[in-house]
């Protein structure tokens, strides 16, 4: 498979990165809704092997500020949540002419994937990899202890491979913490709203979540199904090919006529 080129959509008047991966003639699209400090880049080859053991299409796009899109990064508020589920995601959407999507997000993307899935009946599937749903201590410590060593560390310049402006990306991040927007957001109210099949993967030494990040989703969901991989916060890079394999084997399920 060819690596595709990078184009570029329209959206709240800033024109954020896109990519997709054609794989066959699958009318099924993936869409991949990346992490608070990710991008397309960020996701490195795993798109490309979704894509071609699912047999599915796979999309990947940047938010506002991260990898080729056009900033600046938008502060963490009720209203940029909203934008992305209203605005955002639809835009590209709308640019891959997708109608029925299976959404993949990652951390806080998982986040806004459900958000996205609780108004949106379209949606076929969604899968959740180490999804932050619920403010936990542990990972505002550690994004703390993130941001303590941040300017003596390599972070920034190992950031600056995926993103234009990576001292923006991180420390819009560290600031989302410090607010409380996320620990005050309604998201169990849209969880109850989801009706289409939902699969969380998570890290079993995850350094962001715990157990309880899949205790609030069953508690609103108690359909998803859940695995727990020898891993930590980063599934897709730490345990690839077994990410993949739990994938095809769910969708196959999920979606029994694609």
């Amino acid at each position: 498979m060819n690596s595709p080129a990078t184009s570029f959509v329209d959206a709240n008047g800033r024109q954020l990165e896109v990519r997709r991966w054609e794989s066959g003639a699958s009318q099924i699209s993936i869409v991949l809704i990346h992490e608070a400090l990710g991008s397309v880049s960020y996701w490195k080859d795993f798109p490309e092997k979704l894509a071609a053991l699912t047999g599915f299409n796979v999309v990947a796009y940047s938010r506002a500020g991260h990898g080729e899109s056009e900033g600046p990064v938008e502060p963490r508020s009720v209203e940029y949540y909203q934008s992305q589920i209203d605005v955002v995601l639809p835009a590209v959407l709308n640019h891959f002419s997708i109608e029925r999507p299976v959404l993949y997000g990652h951390s806080e993307g998982a986040a806004i994937a459900f958000l996205y899935a609780a108004g949106k009946p379209s949606v076929q599937a969604v899968i959740a990899e180490c999804p932050i749903l619920v403010q936990e201590e542990r990972t505002v410590q550690t994004i703390n202890e993130l941001g303590a060593s941040y300017a003596t560390s390599d972070m920034s310049r190992r950031l600056g491979r995926y993103h234009r402006n990576a001292d923006e990306v991180f420390y819009s991040w560290l600031q989302s913490t410090r607010g409380t927007v996320f620990k005050n957001f309604p998201m169990h109210a849209y969880l109850l709203r989801i009706t289409c099949p939902v699969l969380a993967l998570q890290g079993s030494h995850d350094e962001f979540g715990s157990i309880r990040q899949f205790q609030a989703l069953q508690s609103a969901i108690p359909s998803a199904k859940h695995i727990l991989l020898e891993a930590g916060h980063l599934l897709h890079r730490e345990e690839p090919d077994l990410v993949v394999e739990y994938v095809q084997t769910f969708l196959k399920t999920a979606l029994p006529a694609a």
